[in-house]
């Protein structure tokens, strides 16, 4: 405390968290926000995955990039997926990213009880993430509680992949409804009913990847 001078964080959100949970910091000491940065590039949309699965027609391919974790909504969105099969069976859903094998396998022991074979585990994947966003029809953002910046929805800004996304820690310094579409945490009922808008509104979505 005595030799800081400057604070930087990487969004609103992580600067009122710092200032409500730290013990010695206060309003007085210089916290500036400077969000995280990426290099846009024009990247052509293609299946940049082609060895780790096959898109398949008339399907919609969805993707969650992120660490397979509790609070990232992996379990939630298989949790919904097991009692509404019939209405996503036109959906495919990857996870990519890794996480901690006994969580990760009990999610698969799940999904294999549930008879839920439209959600793959591809693990993590040693490719840019701007070209594995570009692979997919839809990006999805599931976080349940916080959320310090949301580095893969400004990557997926870039590439003009559509997003859906809980409203979140600092996500709304990042997207909002122009932009994507944005929906409460943990609520499965607007979930479902931005993934139907996805399928009858698609252009609307793909118009909001322009404004991104």
């Amino acid at each position: 405390n005595k030799i800081l001078n400057e604070i930087v964080t990487v969004s609103y959100a992580s600067k009122k968290s710092l200032l409500k949970k730290s013990k010695f910091l206060t309003k007085k000491k210089k916290i500036k926000v400077i969000h995280n940065g990426i290099v846009v590039k024009k990247i052509k949309r293609k299946n940049y995955l082609n060895r780790f699965f096959k898109k398949e027609k008339n399907y919609i391919s969805v993707c969650m990039l992120s660490r397979i974790n509790s609070y990232k909504g992996q379990e939630n969105l298989i949790k919904m997926l097991a009692y509404q099969k019939k209405i996503f069976e036109k959906f495919n859903f990857f996870f990519i990213g890794s996480g901690d094998k006994k969580y990760v396998n009990k999610l698969k022991v799940f999904c294999k009880s549930k008879n839920i074979n439209n959600i793959k585990f591809l693990g993590f994947i040693d490719i840019s993430s701007r070209k594995i966003l570009s692979s997919f029809d839809l990006f999805l953002s599931l976080t349940t509680d916080y959320e310090g910046f949301g580095l893969s929805i400004a990557e997926s800004m870039s590439v003009k992949t559509p997003i859906i996304a809980t409203r979140v820690g600092a996500v709304t310094e990042v997207i909002d409804n122009k932009t994507g579409l944005l929906i409460s945490p943990n609520n499965n009922s607007q979930l479902i009913l931005s993934l139907k808008k996805f399928t009858s509104h698609r252009k609307t979505f793909e118009n909001k990847t322009s404004l991104a």
